[in-house]
């Protein structure tokens, strides 16, 4: 009986072991993919902030949480459909900006250190206009 315990806790140690081993290999594959910037997340409402990582894409603005397992991102927003509501420095941090943004899926709140601030407009103002299709 004291050798399945044994085996059984091993194996619960490897299986522990190996998740640390791959959730360390994913903060440092999405840390320093190119276009990423730390960015924490809220929605209206919400009091709490999630951290992540915001990665710029072809076109689209990928958000992953930073625990979390999976390589998918959380959100994921088209360049074009974005629109900055307000910006301002975060009450009682120095160096960091909160960001009022709108999509057609509703407002969220992206917090950003100043220099990453001032990447995400420039990258949204580098967004193609839009353009009204007929077809």
């Amino acid at each position: 009986m004291g050798e399945i315990i044994s085996m059984v806790l091993l194996a619960l140690m490897l299986l522990l072991g190996l998740a640390l081993l791959y959730f360390g290999w994913r903060l440092r594959f999405l840390g320093r993919s190119d276009g990423s910037f730390e960015c924490a997340f809220r929605k209206p409402g919400q009091a709490r902030w999630m951290a992540g990582i915001g990665i710029y894409a072809e076109g689209r603005l990928d958000w992953f949480r930073v625990i979390s397992l999976s390589l998918g991102p959380y959100h994921s927003w088209p360049q074009g459909a974005f629109e900055v509501v307000d910006s301002r420095p975060r009450p009682g941090v120095r160096g960091l900006m909160e960001v009022e943004c709108s999509t057609e899926d509703g407002t969220f709140y992206l917090a950003m250190r100043a220099a990453d601030h001032i990447g995400f407009v420039a990258w949204l103002e580098a967004a193609p206009p839009h353009s009204q299709t007929f077809f």
